[in-house]
């Protein structure tokens, strides 16, 4: 595996884990939606109020390395043009 598609690997594991951990500080402000006893709830929002934030990084990361994968396919096709090219002349000449 590329080293792109393993930080794209790992940025989707990140956000998977975000989300579970925002349904987890969701349960605990709100134990009763999963039949405890109300007094368990713990006021709490810190993942509420860094989420966007957060994704607003993990955007801008898998942005950047969509774009290095766009370059070096770039750059790779185009030396596989380059010798070719070469390896044309040599036939010819």
């Amino acid at each position: 595996m590329a080293k792109e598609q393993g930080a794209i690997t790992h940025i989707y594991f990140a956000v998977a884990a975000l989300c579970f951990a925002m349904i987890l500080e969701h349960v605990v402000r709100h134990p009763d939606l999963v039949h405890l006893p109300s007094d368990w709830a713990i006021q709490t929002q810190l993942i509420y109020d860094s989420y966007p934030i957060i994704v607003n990084v993990y955007t801008y990361i898998l942005l950047i390395v969509l774009f290095i994968m766009t370059i070096d396919g770039w750059a790779i096709r185009k030396m596989r043009a380059m010798e070719e090219k070469r390896n044309a002349k040599k036939r010819l000449g």
